[in-house]
């Protein structure tokens, strides 16, 4: 370490697991003109974001969000997850050559609302400490899923998406099989890359529903497969990390269900958002789930801000542990 320099070098990527979205209080550039595609902005980082909350052991007690408010010299922190990020929205393209990498869907690195992708920013590199990330969950296109099932009302495994040719449940266990795995092995490895020193956290995600929970218009029938496919997610994840973790270069997965357990949709302490019909700046006035549902948020379906807390007790466990 050259005397002098920050004891930790923080890069946040993912998607809006990771983002904040849900927790509200976003950067104003990361939320605004909804009603304007072409300048539309909805990336929501937000300042309750889980990864704010965690304190690591060079700092004591301090979080990575009041080190970074006060400009710590002891810190230097990127926060790149957005909204919507799908695996190739993290890979790199214009920093990479000869080869160039793909995800499972041979999809090139490519950034999203205006950006370039969340590997290109620039800030990986031999000095950073740890890296955090979530992805996957819009690879497998469950917000689409979850639209199918709340505009049918009825079974909605059997729905087809736009695109594919087999009934959601089918599809969703295709895409944990034969793609899913590809991807995410290939964003850790354009990581430990880019970051030969790092610590990578790959966190997972909660349950949406504990059985016997009714709400959001979606049925208990329902409910158990959208929960088999989240249970099937980790899996693939916790594999994924497994296999690239090594001595010198630690790659872990945090599984956040237990955390949310009794806490999930529609529970009296709920740490995730059902439907939510309060619009954000960013939002799109069309809502994120059309005709037959009405105006919905983006922030349906993630973790409000008890739920960063609890996915940051999840993974500060983890972190205490290495």
């Amino acid at each position: 370490m050259i005397a002098g320099q920050p004891a930790d070098f923080v890069v946040a990527l993912g998607d809006s697991y990771s983002s904040g979205e849900g927790a509200g209080d976003y950067a104003a550039w990361s939320d605004h003109d909804g009603d304007d595609d072409e300048i539309r902005n909805a990336c929501h980082q937000s300042a309750d974001a889980w990864v704010r909350k965690l304190s690591l052991p060079s700092s004591g007690n301090p979080t990575i969000g009041a080190r970074e408010s006060s400009n710590a010299s002891s810190l230097d922190f990127h926060f790149l997850a957005g909204s919507g990020a799908e695996s190739e929205n993290l890979l790199p393209f214009h920093t990479s050559g000869p080869t160039f990498p793909v995800n499972a869907e041979n999809q090139l690195g490519f950034g999203q609302w205006g950006q370039v992708s969340q590997l290109d920013a620039g800030y990986l590199d031999e000095n950073t400490t740890l890296v955090t990330l979530s992805v996957g969950g819009n690879d497998m296109r469950f917000p689409k899923v979850m639209e199918k099932c709340i505009v049918s009302q009825s079974y909605c495994g059997d729905e087809v998406l736009d695109g594919d040719t087999q009934g959601a449940y089918i599809s969703s266990m295709n895409r944990l099989d034969a793609q899913l795995p590809n991807s995410l092995g290939t964003v850790l490895q354009q990581i430990k890359l880019k970051a030969p020193n790092a610590t990578i956290v790959l966190v997972g995600y909660p349950r949406l529903f504990d059985y016997s929970t009714t709400c959001m218009l979606i049925s208990i029938q329902n409910q158990g497969w959208l929960n088999t496919v989240a249970d099937g997610l980790n899996q693939v994840m916790s594999s994924a990390a497994d296999a690239a973790d090594e001595p010198g270069q630690r790659v872990i997965f945090v599984n956040p269900q237990a955390a949310f357990q009794g806490r999930t949709l529609c529970t009296a302490n709920r740490g995730i958002w059902d439907l939510r019909p309060v619009m954000t700046a960013g939002d799109s006035p069309w809502g994120i789930w059309g005709e037959g549902v009405g105006l919905v948020s983006a922030e349906t379906g993630h973790p409000n801000d008890a739920g960063t807390i609890l996915y940051s007790v999840a993974v500060q466990a983890a972190l205490n542990g290495l």
